[in-house]
């Protein structure tokens, strides 16, 4: 399952963005007013030797517009592939001792190299006299569903060789996970898009925490070898 490369940065750059503000997780405005429940539908592991592995999940997200006005929502939440957060258990994850997790510079996701805005000709595109098709207009009580995929590759640190901790690696056993979905999919900032669509609807733009998610990896000796 693929993603533009720019969506793909814009959900790392959102990742530092959540992580440096708050990780109890919602957006204080928009998360009263869109809600989600998630589950992972399918998790599968491979293993490339005696101590490399590659863990596949599929999460199924459910996004409802509990507002009492219209929200306008990108078609492209969800979608895509995610970057992962693994932490030992929820504990772990609240206290924000990750197992798991990436730092992207959002500031500079923003702005070119020479720190002036980007011109973003698929956001051109996308402002039309009306959100749709590019975004969807939920009255309250609609939903949209949505399906990504996480893969986490590393190490099991037990049979690493020496007993030498590897940072990516995880120990067998429980685990959950967590990622950040990012509901703006443009390099340009959303405020003068914010006023544009209000008439119409609150436009969401801040990234929703998904999770953490509990999931169990078996020991490396029981993964089987990948294809």
């Amino acid at each position: 399952m693929g993603m533009k490369p720019g969506f793909v940065r814009l959900a790392m750059a959102f990742t530092l963005l959540a992580l440096a503000t708050s990780l109890s997780g919602r957006p204080a405005d928009e998360s009263e007013t869109l809600t989600h429940t998630e589950e992972i539908t399918i998790q599968k592991q491979c293993a490339f030797n005696k101590s490399e592995y590659a863990v596949t999940f599929k999460v199924r997200m459910h996004f409802v517009n509990r507002a009492k006005r219209k929200l306008i929502v990108s078609q492209r939440i969800g979608k895509g592939e995610c970057d992962a957060i693994v932490a030992a258990d929820t504990k772990h994850f609240i206290d924000k001792e990750y197992e798991r997790y990436l730092i992207v510079d959002r500031d500079g996701f923003f702005a070119d190299a020479d720190g002036k805005p980007i011109a973003d000709e698929d956001l051109r595109q996308a402002l039309q006299a009306s959100p749709e098709p590019n975004f969807a207009v939920l009255a309250p009580g609609e939903s949209l569903e949505r399906e990504c995929e996480c893969q986490v590759r590393g190490f099991d640190v037990l049979s690493s060789r020496e007993g030498s901790h590897h940072i990516d690696g995880l120990h067998p056993g429980n685990h959950v996970l967590a990622f950040w979905v990012p509901s703006w999919p443009y390099y340009t900032k959303p405020e003068a898009i914010h006023q544009r669509w209000e008439p119409l609807g609150h436009l969401v733009s801040n990234p929703f925490l998904i999770g953490p998610l509990p999931f169990s990896l078996p020991p490396i000796q029981k993964i089987e070898k990948c294809d």
